[in-house]
């Protein structure tokens, strides 16, 4: 799979789903349009804090907390705002479970050739 390029000043937009209608009109593609941009806001804020070694093995009970007072920053419908933290928080721990067992990996590896 090919890179993204990275130009400075643009936003990358991913677009999450694909509406199964021909007569989609404007207001609600906007508004989709919209939706998708503040759930790509919130996916880059969760990684940008909780994706570091700060975060290191934090429940994500801890990390719904605090991000409890920030709901209104998003402007999110519920059943979004309920479900991306606890999706991206599942994808930080998988990526740091993965750190984890190539770590492990490489130095039983090591021990063992020695």
């Amino acid at each position: 799979m090919a890179r993204k390029k990275k130009v400075k000043g643009v936003k990358s937009v991913t677009k999450i789903a694909i509406v199964g209608t021909l007569k989609l009109n404007k207001w609600k593609s906007a508004e989709l349009d919209l939706i998708s941009s503040r759930l790509g806001s919130l996916r880059s804020d969760l990684w940008n804090e909780f994706g570091s070694l700060k975060a290191w093995g934090i429940s994500e009970y801890v990390i719904d907390k605090a991000l409890r007072p920030r709901n209104s920053k998003y402007q999110l419908p519920a059943k979004l705002w309920e479900a991306t933290p606890y999706d991206v928080i599942g994808d930080i721990h998988a990526v740091q479970a993965s750190c984890i067992e190539k770590v492990l990996i490489s130095h039983l590896l090591r021990w063992y050739k020695n």
